[in-house]
């Protein structure tokens, strides 16, 4: 874990480079030459830890308990966390394997009170994916072909996947659950969990099966995340509780509402 989390220094380092300061200088100044022999040594580092996850995820003959152990593991959750924290900065890289290997990430819960990295997310694995996910299922009309057609080949991954809906729906769950006890508030782990789930009901090459079970797997986050928002302790039903407005434009509707953007 110390190994991951001097990569991920390193990863922050090379971001700050790229950043400028108010006076529009570079926050942390690299020469090139030197960033770019950084950058292409971390990407073949995390091609080798997503190397190790693919071992993982290959059929073995261990049984379902060797399964949920290692999925609790520190060094699964700790690989997913350094994956997470390169990939939020390099989007495009190793696109294909990544995808194949979100169910595993995702589904990689929590590490036991005790050790190390337990303060780093309470939630699992989902929070250190949410900013790489926020941006890899990001379409724009305007977008040249290959990147249109990227995000939308994401976005009908995670559609498709019951693991990657239930991992965000558990996400948002355990973040009302928190702020129910002291009081709304947007962070980020919130707003790019809803900006994934925008991203998700806009594609316009969702399959309408898997965007109905989507929308059923985290509306019930979502209305308890409004609820929160809104102070309503009378629990009254909201629209969507019984399950007959759930279309793309209605889920859209409420994330907007969470996420405080109204009509934008």
């Amino acid at each position: 874990c110390t190994c991951y989390s001097l990569l991920e220094t390193v990863v922050e380092v090379l971001a700050q480079s790229q950043e400028m300061d108010p006076e529009g200088e570079p926050a942390l100044c690299m020469p090139d030459a030197l960033a770019t022999l950084v950058l292409t040594t971390v990407h073949e580092l995390v091609g080798v830890v997503l190397e190790f996850l693919e071992d993982l995820r290959s059929p073995s003959e261990e049984g379902e308990a060797e399964k949920r152990v290692a999925n609790e593991s520190p060094l699964l959750l700790a690989s997913t966390r350094m994956v997470g924290c390169f990939l939020a900065q390099v989007p495009g890289a190793y696109t294909q394997r990544v995808l194949a290997l979100l169910e595993l990430m995702l589904s990689t819960t929590a590490l036991p009170e005790g050790t190390a990295l337990e303060h780093a997310d309470t939630g699992g694995a989902v929070g250190f994916l949410l900013p790489y996910l926020r941006q890899v299922t990001l379409w724009e009309e305007e977008e040249e072909p290959n990147a249109k057609r990227a995000a939308q080949e994401a976005c009908a991954h995670m559609l498709a996947s019951d693991v990657c809906m239930t991992a965000i729906a558990d996400f948002l769950q355990s973040e009302a659950k928190a702020q129910a006890l002291v009081g709304f508030h947007l962070d980020s782990g919130i707003e790019d969990a809803c900006e994934v789930m925008m991203n998700l009901f806009r594609c316009p090459e969702m399959l309408e099966p898997h965007t109905q079970a989507a929308a059923a797997a985290v509306a019930p986050s979502i209305v308890k995340l409004l609820r929160v928002k809104s102070g309503d302790s009378t629990k009254q039903p909201y629209p969507v509780d019984d399950g007959s407005n759930l279309t793309p434009d209605y889920m859209v509707s409420m994330l907007k509402t969470l996420t405080d953007r109204g009509s934008n």
